[in-house]
C-alpha cells in the first residue's frame, strides 16, 4: 500500500498494547518522535521511515481505504472510547460487526493479513534499529516457549529448521557448488557496483527491478536456485521499502504502475510463487521465525501459512536468543540489506555468507541451540497463547508503553511492574556497549564489497559470550568488532559422522586465535575473479539468471538427498562402518485398531489442515473466500468475464491444495547429478555372471552409495564360495515344461526355483512404446526408489519418491551425470487376465468354486497379484521374502536383471524364528544361515520361485518386467511360514502387502474339499512333505483370524457410543473384517473340519516313530494348532517386546500407519482359538512343559497310507459346515453385537 499524507502529531503506537506485546529487539518503535527522527535525513531507508509516520497519521482517518471493510485503527490501537457496539477484538477495543473474530477465535483473512502487514513493517524498523545499535538496553524481555500448541504448522520449513548444524552445513555445501560455477556469471567488466543515488527515483526503480529480474530468473528446480530465490525475494521487498512503500503490491497492475515498465516474465514467478501476496512471505518469515529460513532449499514463498500464525510463533519463540543464532541473525539480514541496495545480487550474497562462515564449525557451536525451532511433536499446552498476548520474563522497563489495560495480557506471574527498576535479569540483548553513531550510507565499489569482512565473525566464539561492540563501516550497515569475552566451558562433544562430501577443513589457528577475527579471504581465490553485481535495468530480451549452463563434466556433484526431504536428510550419509543393521522401510497396511491419534480437522479459512501422522484427506473449497480474498472477488466481477475467472482461479486452487496434501513424499529429481560411489574407485569393480545356458554378463558395478556398493561385493564374494554341487534353479526349455504333468511342476517347485528358457516372447525395448506397452500410461504418477539417496540409519524409507515411468526413461537415456538408479515396483495389471497354470493352484480353486456358498460373489484379486516392474541401471532390492506367502512368477520384457535366491543351510530354517527375528537383522547380507546362488535373467527366460524364499535382485541393464504371485499346493507349509514370518515383520522382510491372500486362502480350502482326489494341483498325502503341507495349512485356515490384519483394525462406521473402539473389539469381536469376509472364514473351517474327517475315513494315519494308529484330527491338527499358538506369542515377545507401543518404532510420517498387532487384542484372538477345548487343553499342556519355540511349527513325525476300504463319509449342509467353523469370537459379533447395533434387542 503507498501511503502519502501528514504525519500524525501523536504517535498512536504507544498505545497498542499488539505491538507493545510483540517480540521486539530495541525500544526504537516507542521513540516520543516521529519514527523518522530516530535516523538520519540521508538514511538510505528515509522514505520507508516516512511511510511509517504516515501510516500513524492513517490510522486515525475513517475515510481511508484499508483491506475491504476493515479499519486498522479498531485492530491496532487501544481506545475504549470508540463507541463499537460488538464483541471485544483486542484489548480495550470494540469492534464492528464487519471485524468480528471467527467461531474458532482466529481473525478473518483479510483482518489478519491487515494486522500482520502492520506489525511486520514495525518488525523489520525494529531489525534496522538493531543492525544500527539503537537503545537495545531497555527490551522487554519474552521468553520462548516450549510448545506451539493449536498452531497450524505443516510447512516443510520447520523440518529443516529442527536441526541448525544439518541446514548449516547443506548451505555450506550448495555454496561450495555454486563456487564452481560463479566465473561464468555476466558481470560488468570494469567491476564496478550499480550506482546509486539518494536522490533519484528512477535508481531506486532500477534496481527493484533488477532485484525483480533476478528472482524470476532464480525460480528453478536446483536447491542452490531456491535458496537464491528467497534471497532475492527477501531483498526484493526491502527494495520497495526504500521505495517509500510498506508491502509489495497487492497485483501485477500496481507493480508495473510503480516501476513504469511492463512485466512480461513475472507471470512464471508468479506462477511458481503463488501470488503477489506469496512474495512477502519469505520477508515475513525472516521477521516474525528467523532469517536463517531464507537459507532453506524450499521456495519459501509457496509456503502455504497463515499470517496470524505467524505473530503467534513469533512471540512462542520470544527475543531471548542465544549470542550465536543473534550473530546468524545479523549476518543474514545485513546481506539481504546490502542486496537490497543494489550492491550484490543474491549469488554474491549466498557466496559471501559461506565465505565468512568457512571456518564455522558448526556442529560444535550449534550443539546447545541445534533444535532451537524444532517444535516439540505431541505436546500440549492447556493454556496457549493468544494473538494480543505476551509471555514475558524479567523487569518492565519504565519506557515501556504498558498500561494497566495491557497488564492484563501479560502471562507470566513474575513479571515485575514498571515502576520497578531494572536488576540483573538481563537478556542477551542487553549490553550497553554498542555505538548509537549514525554515520550516512554511501555507495561503494563492488571490489571493496567483495573484500569487506561479513557482520559477526566473532561470533565464531562458542555460546555464551555477550554481543560485540558494534561499529559503522563505510556501506552504512553496521558491523560488529572485536568485543573480548571469556568463552564458556563445555564439555567435549563427538564429531558427527562425515557426509558424502567432504566439507573444507576449518582452519583450526583461526578457531583458536583467542578473540581475534577470523581470518577473511577473498571470493576470488576459489573463483577466479571478483565477484561484481550485474549491471543495467530489467529487460525481458536477456536473461537475467546469474547461472549460465555448463559442461557435465564442470557440473558439481549436490549431496544425494532431495530438497523436499527432512533437514536431518541432510549431508547425512553415513560411513558403513557406522551403520545400524539395515531393514526395509515400514509397509502401508492400515491403522491401528485403537490408535491414539486422531483425524484432523480442517482449521476454518486455512488452506491446509494442520501436521499429522495420518493421512492427510482431501478438503474441497467450499466458499469462494477460501481462494479469494473479498477485493479480488470484487475486482473479478468487474470484469465481462469475471465469473468464468473466478471459477477458474477456485480450480486452481484446489488442484494445488490436492497437490501439496501428498503425505510428504518427495518429488524424485532427474536434472541434478548426483554421486557414484563407483566413479571414485582407482580401479573399476566388474562381475561376471551367467545365464542358464552358460552364457557370461560382465558387469561394472555402478552404485551412489558405499554402504550398497559394499553390500553387493560381499554378496558377491559369498557367491564364490557357494558354489553348490546341486543347482536351486531347475532350467527347463519352454516345450519341456509345457509336456510335463501339473503333479510334476508341482514336486519341482517345492524344492526349486524353475528357469522356463527359450520364450518366445515379442521385442520390446526400453523407451516409451515399450513402456507404454508394459505399464500402460507413462504420466502416471507412483513411488519410486531414488537409491542415489542414502539409507539413514538403516532404514530405507527415505529413499521414496513420487514420479512417473517417463521419468525412468528420460533418465536411463540421460549423461552418466545425471543417471540414477532407480526402481520402481507398484504397476498393477488388473488386465492380466486368470490363466490356469500347473504352478497356480488358486487359479484352478477360483474357477472352480464360483458356484459354492459365499464364493459367487468374490472375483480373482487381479490388480492386487499381477503386475509390472520398472528399473534402471544399478537398482536393487535387498534379501526379502515375498509377503504372505506368495509364490512369484518373473518375466522380463527388456533387460537383464540377477537374480539371487537363497537357501537353508538345514531343511527346516524356513520355519525357524532365529534369523527372521534376530534384532541385528541386515537384509544386505545372508551370511551363516544360507547358501546363494545367481542367475542372470533375459527375456528370453521366465522365472518360477516358491514362498519363503530369501532372494535379491541387481538390474545390469534397464529393465521392464511383468510377473505375479500364485499359490501352489506343493509348497504350502512354505506359504504358512510366510504368511506367520510377514505377520510380525512384514515392515522389515517383505514389501507390499496383500490383504487378499484370505479370500484366496478360503477359496483354496473350499476347493479341496470340493474336489479332493480329483486334481493334479490337490495335496500328495502319499508323502512327508505333502501331508505336513496340507495339514499346516489346516491350521493357517483355523488362525486366520489371529493372522488377518483385518482382525486389528477398526470398524467402519460403527454407531455404538457407550463403547470405544477397543472395548467392542475386545467384547464383540468388531473390527474391519466384514460380514461376507467373516462368513466365510466361518465355512472355510467348517470345510476343513470335515476334509480332515473325510481324509481319516480314507487313509490310515501313523506315527513315524512309534509305527502306531493316531487320529488326525485330536493327534496331528489340535498339538499342530497348539504349538503355532504357543509359537506366536514367543514371537510377538521377540519383535516386540512385552508391552509394546501401540505404535511402530520405525514409523514415520508418510501416509498410513505401519501395522502393530496391538497387544491385547492378539491375546484376545488367540483366547478365541483356544474356546475349543481341546485346542486350549493342548496349549496349557505346552505351556506347563516349558516349551519355548524356536520354530513356528514342531518336528513333523507322521505319515499317511491309503486304506484298503474306505469308510463311507456323507458331507454336511452348508449350515451344519458353518456352525462347525465358528468359534466364540464369530457367535457373540453375530448373535450379540448385530442385533444391538440393529436395535433389535435391548441394550441391556
Amino acid at each position: 500500500m503507498a501511503l502519502n499524507g501528514e504525519q500524525s502529531t501523536e504517535s498512536l503506537r504507544r498505545k497498542s498494547a499488539i505491538l507493545a506485546l510483540l517480540p521486539l529487539r530495541t525500544s526504537a518503535l516507542f521513540h516520543d518522535g516521529l519514527l523518522s527522527s530516530v535516523f538520519p535525513q540521508d538514511h538510505k531507508f528515509k522514505k520507508f521511515f516516512d511511510a511509517l509516520d504516515t501510516l500513524d497519521s492513517d490510522l486515525r482517518t475513517p475515510a481511508k481505504i484499508w483491506n475491504g471493510p476493515y479499519r486498522l485503527y479498531d485492530l491496532v490501537v487501544d481506545d475504549p472510547t470508540q463507541g463499537f457496539s460488538a464483541q471485544p477484538l483486542a484489548p480495550g477495543v470494540q469492534a464492528t460487526a464487519a471485524t468480528a473474530t471467527r467461531p474458532d477465535g482466529k481473525l478473518s483473512r483479510p483482518a489478519a493479513e491487515l494486522l500482520s502487514g502492520y506489525l511486520c513493517v514495525h518488525k523489520f524498523y525494529d531489525t534496522l534499529a538493531w543492525i544500527s545499535g539503537k537503545e537495545i538496553d531497555q527490551v522487554l524481555r519474552h521468553k520462548k516457549r516450549q510448545t506451539w500448541s493449536g498452531i497450524a504448522t505443516n510447512t516443510k520449513i520447520w523440518q529443516h529448521l529442527a536441526d541448525l548444524p544439518a541446514l548449516l552445513n547443506a548451505f555450506r555445501l550448495q555454496a561450495k557448488s555454486l563456487s564452481q560455477l560463479a566465473s561464468s556469471f555476466s558481470v560488468p567488466s570494469d567491476g564496478t557496483a550499480l550506482p546509486l543515488s539518494l536522490q533519484s527515483e528512477q535508481s531506486l526503480q532500477a534496481v527493484a527491478l533488477k532485484i525483480l529480474g533476478e528472482s524470476t530468473a532464480s525460480v528453478a528446480s536446483s536447491k542452490c536456485a531456491k535458496i537464491l530465490a528467497n534471497f532475492s525475494v527477501a531483498a526484493l521487498n526491502v527494495a520497495f521499502m526504500r521505495m517509500g512503500f510498506t508491502e509489495l503490491p497487492n497485483n501485477l497492475t500496481e507493480l508495473e504502475s510503480i516501476l513504469g515498465v511492463g512485466l512480461p516474465d513475472l507471470s512464471y514467478l508468479l506462477k511458481n510463487s503463488g501470488t503477489m501476496k506469496g512474495l512477502r512471505c519469505p520477508f515475513q518469515i525472516a521477521m516474525f521465525i528467523t532469517p536463517v529460513a531464507l537459507l532453506i532449499p524450499n521456495i519459501l514463498s509457496k509456503e502455504s501459512l497463515s499470517v496470524e500464525d505467524l505473530v503467534v510463533i513469533c512471540k512462542e519463540l520470544g527475543n531471548d536468543y542465544p549470542p550465536v543464532l543473534e550473530g546468524l541473525h545479523r549476518d543474514i539480514l545485513s546481506e539481504v540489506l546490502r542486496q537490497s541496495c543494489g550492491m550484490q545480487n543474491s549469488v554474491q550474497t549466498l557466496l559471501r555468507l559461506s565465505e565468512s562462515w568457512k571456518d564455522r564449525k558448526w556442529d560444535e557451536e550449534l550443539v546447545d541451540v541445534a533444535g532451537y525451532y524444532k517444535k516439540v511433536d505431541n505436546a500440549t499446552d492447556d493454556n496457549p497463547l493468544k494473538l494480543f498476548e505476551g509471555d514475558v520474563v524479567g523487569d518492565i522497563p519504565e519506557t515501556w508503553p504498558l498500561s494497566d489495560l495491557m497488564l492484563k495480557h501479560i502471562r507470566n506471574g513474575d513479571t515485575n511492574s514498571k515502576n520497578s527498576q531494572p536488576g540483573s535479569n538481563v537478556n542477551y540483548l542487553d549490553t550497553n556497549d554498542h555505538s548509537t553513531s549514525n554515520s550516512p550510507l554511501v555507495d561503494l565499489e563492488a571490489q571493496q564489497l567483495s573484500t569487506s569482512p561479513l557482520p559477526s565473525q566473532t561470533f565464531a566464539q562458542e555460546a555464551g559470550t555477550r554481543l560485540p561492540h558494534s561499529s559503522t563501516l563505510n556501506d552504512g550497515l553496521l558491523h560488529p568488532t572485536h568485543n573480548p569475552a571469556p568463552e564458556a566451558q563445555r564439555l567435549p562433544t563427538p564429531p558427527p559422522d562425515a557426509p558424502v562430501e567432504e566439507v573444507e577443513a576449518t582452519n583450526s589457528s583461526s578457531q583458536n586465535a583467542g578473540h581475534a577475527l577470523p581470518k577473511t579471504t577473498s571470493l576470488s581465490r576459489e573463483i577466479e575473479g571478483p565477484i561484481t553485481p550485474l549491471t543495467g535495468g530489467f529487460s525481458p530480451d536477456r536473461s537475467l539468471s546469474p547461472l549460465t549452463p555448463v559442461d557435465d563434466a564442470q557440473s558439481p556433484q549436490p549431496i544425494p538427498d532431495d530438497d523436499e526431504l527432512s533437514s536431518d536428510k541432510t549431508a547425512s550419509v553415513k560411513p558403513t562402518h557406522n551403520e545400524s543393521p539395515r531393514r526395509y522401510s515400514t509397509r502401508k497396511r492400515g491403522l491401528p485398531l485403537h490408535s491414539e491419534i486422531e483425524e484432523p480437522e480442517a482449521e476454518p479459512g486455512e488452506d491446509f489442515p494442520k501436521d499429522s501422522t495420518v493421512k492427510l484427506k482431501r478438503r474441497k473449497i467450499r466458499h469462494v473466500s477460501e481462494a479469494l480474498d473479498m477485493a479480488s472477488i470484487v475486482e473479478h466481477l468487474s470484469r465481462e468475464d469475471g465469473r468464468r475467472q473466478l471459477d477458474e482461479v477456485i480450480r486452481v486452487k484446489q488442484e494445488e491444495q490436492e497437490n501439496k496434501i501428498t503425505g510428504g513424499i518427495p518429488a524424485l529429481r532427474i536434472d541434478q547429478p548426483s554421486v557414484k560411489f563407483t566413479d571414485s574407485l582407482a580401479h573399476p569393480f566388474n562381475a561376471e555372471f551367467f545365464d542358464c545356458n552358460g552364457k557370461s554378463y560382465k558387469w561394472r558395478a555402478f552404485f551412489h552409495n558405499q554402504s550398497d556398493f559394499n553390500a553387493f561385493t560381499q554378496f558377491y564374494d559369498q557367491l564364490q564360495l557357494d558354489y553348490p554341487e546341486t543347482s536351486i534353479f531347475h532350467i527347463l526349455t519352454r516345450k519341456q515344461f509345457d509336456r510335463m504333468p501339473t503333479q510334476e511342476i508341482q514336486k519341482l517347485l517345492r524344492n526349486f526355483c524353475i528357469v522356463i528358457n527359450e520364450e518366445e516372447r515379442p521385442e520390446v525395448q526400453f523407451d516409451i512404446p515399450g513402456l507404454e506397452r508394459v505399464l500402460g500410461s507413462i504420466r502416471q504418477p507412483t513411488e519410486i526408489q531414488d537409491q542415489s539417496i542414502a539409507a539413514e540409519e538403516g532404514n530405507f524409507q527415505h529413499r521414496i519418491t513420487i514420479g512417473t515411468p517417463e521419468d525412468l526413461y528420460r533418465n536411463s537415456t540421460s549423461d552418466h551425470a545425471l543417471k540414477k538408479s532407480l526402481n520402481a515396483l507398484n504397476f498393477p495389471n488388473p488386465n492380466a487376465g486368470i490363466e490356469v497354470t500347473p504352478f497356480s493352484s488358486e487359479a484352478r480353486a477360483y474357477l472352480q468354486t464360483t458356484a459354492e456358498p459365499y464364493c459367487a460373489a468374490l472375483s480373482m484379486p487381479i490388480a492386487d497379484i499381477r503386475w509390472s516392474l520398472c528399473a534402471t541401471e544399478g537398482a536393487h532390492h535387498y534379501w526379502h521374502i515375498d509377503s504372505n506367502g506368495f509364490g512369484t512368477f518373473i518375466a522380463l520384457a527388456c533387460g537383464v536383471k540377477v537374480w539371487a535366491v537363497a537357501r537353508e543351510m538345514k531343511p527346516h530354517d524356513f520355519a525357524s524364528m532365529n534369523f527372521w527375528a534376530n534384532p541385528g537383522l541386515d537384509v544386505t547380507e545372508t551370511r551363516n544361515i544360507h547358501f546363494t546362488e545367481a542367475i542372470v535373467l533375459t527375456s528370453r527366460q521366465t522365472l518360477l520361485m516358491g514362498p519363503a524364499r530369501p532372494h535379491a535382485v541387481w538390474t545390469l541393464e534397464p529393465s521392464l518386467c511383468q510377473g505375479g504371485h500364485f499359490i501352489a499346493t506343493s509348497t504350502l507349509d512354505k506359504t504358512v511360514a510366510g504368511i506367520i514370518h510377514g505377520f510380525f515383520l512384514g515392515n522389515i522382510i517383505t514389501n507390499t502387502d496383500h490383504e487378499e491372500i484370505w479370500n484366496m486362502l478360503q477359496r483354496q480350502m473350499i476347493f479341496y474339499h470340493l474336489a479332493f482326489q480329483e486334481d493334479g494341483h490337490l495335496p500328495d498325502l502319499d508323502t512327508l512333505p505333502g501331508l505336513r503341507s496340507i495339514f499346516l495349512f489346516f491350521c493357517i485356515i483355523e488362525l486366520q483370524h489371529v493372522f488377518c490384519i483385518l482382525s486389528y483394525r477398526e470398524a467402519q462406521a460403527v454407531n455404538y457410543p457407550h463403547l470405544r473402539e477397543s472395548e467392542l473389539a475386545l467384547l464383540f469381536d468388531v473390527n474391519a473384517a466384514s460380514k461376507e469376509h467373516r462368513w466365510r472364514r466361518i465355512y472355510s473351517r467348517g470345510v476343513m473340519r470335515d476334509l480332515i474327517c473325510y481324509m481319516a475315513s480314507r487313509y490310515h494315519f501313523f506315527s513315524r516313530t512309534t509305527g502306531n494308529a493316531v487320529d488326525p484330527y485330536c493327534d496331528i491338527f489340535v498339538p499342530q494348532v497348539a504349538w503355532i499358538i504357543v509359537a506366536a506369542q514367543e514371537y510377538y515377545r521377540r519383535v516386540y517386546g512385552a508391552n509394546p507401543s501401540p505404535m511402530p518404532p520405525s514409523l514415520t510420517n508418510n501416509e498410513e500407519l505401519a501395522f502393530v498387532p496391538q497387544k491385547d487384542v492378539f491375546e484376545k484372538q488367540l483366547d478365541w482359538a483356544q474356546s475349543d477345548p481341546l485346542i486350549g487343553a493342548a496349549v496349557q499342556q505346552l505351556k506347563a512343559q516349558g516349551v519355548v519355540p524356536d520354530s513356528i511349527w514342531p518336528d513333523w513325525c507322521f505319515g499317511a497310507s491309503l486304506r484298503p476300504v474306505a469308510t463311507p463319509h456323507e458331507v454336511p449342509n452348508t449350515l451344519t459346515l458353518s456352525l462347525n467353523g465358528a468359534r466364540d469370537g464369530d457367535r457373540i459379533y453375530f448373535s450379540v453385537f448385530e442385533p444391538i447395533v440393529k436395535g433389535s434387542v435391548a441394550e441391556s
